[in-house]
């Protein structure tokens, strides 16, 4: 093996059901997690080497995205974790761009000035915002960057995007 550890890794989307924090045969410490997402439900698996640092967000009822290598047996999957973290922690590393879809013939001027508030009070993050613009008078939507505001990815913000736009009008990029 000469290190490398070959095993592909996958992330998944769940909530935490279940945990139990044991010791290794060497005095270790172990966690299993009991998780499940809308395809079924798996067993996470926490080692020594990974628990200082993961340990933390391997709670119950905790929403969160994991990634690790996969083995299937008998019909039972487990994760060997590499990495667990939080919804709030995903939208503020992973979401690099919002874009809100504006229609110029049907959004009402005090929906822009609402949005204008929102984006003040949020100005000063990492997320680029941008304009997926239609209207009667363009034969295709336009893609603009706003060059005034970069936003601070809060749950706040987007809630707030959400009642504004609704959620087909707000689309979240970035990494995978």
């Amino acid at each position: 093996r000469n290190g490398y550890d070959a095993r592909p890794r996958h992330s998944f989307c769940g909530i935490i059901t279940d945990v139990q924090q044991r010791t290794t045969k060497n005095g270790k410490p172990i966690v299993f997690a009991q998780f499940e997402d809308f395809t079924g439900q798996a067993e996470l698996l926490c080692f020594a080497s990974q628990f200082d640092r993961l340990r933390p967000y391997l709670q119950v009822d905790e929403v969160v995205l994991v990634r690790g290598s996969v083995e299937t047996r008998g019909g039972s999957v487990k994760i060997i974790l590499d990495d667990v973290m939080p919804m709030w922690k995903v939208r503020e590393q992973l979401v690099k761009a919002i874009v809100l879809r504006l229609d110029l013939d049907q959004t009402p001027p005090e929906t822009l000035d609402r949005l204008h508030t929102l984006c003040e009070e949020y100005r000063g993050g990492s997320c680029k915002l941008y304009f997926e613009v239609t209207a009667d008078d363009l034969p295709t939507p336009q893609r603009l960057r706003s060059r005034k505001y970069v936003l601070d990815p809060a749950q706040e913000l987007f809630q707030g995007l959400h009642r504004l736009f609704g959620r087909d009008g707000l689309v979240l990029e970035g990494e995978a």
